[in-house]
């Protein structure tokens, strides 16, 4: 079975029982007690809840998947509390209904350690999109590591008579909008 010897181990061993598609080994990457936001916003509680929102995904669309993840850092809270982020492509294959394709998402995981071992507490997964679109963004794949932090596009208040958007993008939130029409998060991520 999989284990996590220090928080700074969890991207290799949730993307190893990943692409093992063995959801039960995925299941001993977490406390007993630990609760799960998927990409899709669904929330399990428990081992076996968390095991029942992935096995099927794993019996069907994702049976050809495989996953690819990359640590952005791990910041000590306590002793026995660390909170990592870091980076996972998902690449789907042909049973995939959409077909062969990839998904990137920032993955945040507080991790606990309990009687010498580390496990996996509360882990939410967040797929890149561009904001003003909702379009599934990509990271770009470089050899360099990602940066520490990431730009971000300044909001401004529009003018008293803006400029009407594109028609393909969302109208301002509240009065606001980006100055860019790109989306600035493109992290590196090794190829």
């Amino acid at each position: 079975m999989p284990q996590i010897d220090r928080p700074e181990d969890a991207p290799g061993a949730f993307h190893d029982v990943w692409n093992a598609h063995d959801m039960q080994a995925f299941g001993t990457l977490f406390h007993d007690d630990a609760s799960f936001v998927n990409r899709f916003t669904h929330h399990g509680r428990g081992v076996e809840a968390i095991i029942a929102l992935h096995a099927p995904l794993h019996e069907t669309i994702y049976r050809d998947s495989h996953r690819e993840n990359m640590l952005i850092d791990a910041t000590p809270i306590r002793d026995d509390v660390t909170v990592v982020h870091f980076w996972s492509r998902r690449h789907a294959g042909p049973a995939h209904p959409a077909g062969p394709h990839a998904v990137d998402t920032l993955i945040l995981a507080v991790l606990t350690r309990n009687e010498g071992k580390w496990h996996i507490q509360a882990p939410e997964n967040v797929t890149l999109t561009d904001p003003r679109t909702g379009e599934n963004l990509l990271r770009a794949w470089r050899h360099e590591p990602a940066p520490r932090t990431l730009p971000i596009t300044p909001l401004t208040r529009p003018a008293k008579s803006p400029v009407p958007a594109p028609a393909t993008a969302p109208p301002p939130h509240h009065g606001w909008r980006a100055r860019s029409t790109t989306c600035p998060v493109r992290p590196a991520f090794p190829g």
